[in-house]
């Protein structure tokens, strides 16, 4: 599975984003996938934001079907996310609504 770790840390805030390239996946198996991914990366980061993207053509657009926030009791000043569902007590999932529209509008312009 393809990541791509940023720092986006501030002051004494460590933060990261990470960018996951999964495949077609169902919800339930992101469901599955998603605390493995934070783990991944979380490390010493108080804040960590992930991105799921189907493959690398959604990805280059950033057309993410998920959002996803992790933040340690201890972190100051956490962006707010919108979110759908809460998994595992302390992990925020927005389900992006617009992903399958976009992904068909990319498609239309590919063959241009």
């Amino acid at each position: 599975m393809l990541a791509e770790l940023v720092s986006t840390s501030t002051g004494l805030n460590k933060r990261i984003s990470a960018k996951y390239v999964t495949d077609e996946i169902s919800k339930e198996k992101a469901k599955e996938l998603i605390p493995e991914l934070i783990e991944n990366v979380k490390k010493d980061n108080q804040v960590v934001n992930l991105y799921l993207f189907e493959d690398l053509k959604q990805k280059k657009e950033y057309n993410c079907y998920c959002r996803v926030q992790w933040a340690s009791e201890n972190a100051m000043h956490v962006p707010p996310i919108k979110h759908d569902e809460i998994i595992a007590g302390d992990i925020f999932i927005d389900w992006i609504s617009y992903h399958d529209a976009f992904k068909e509008l990319i498609k239309e312009h590919e063959n241009e």
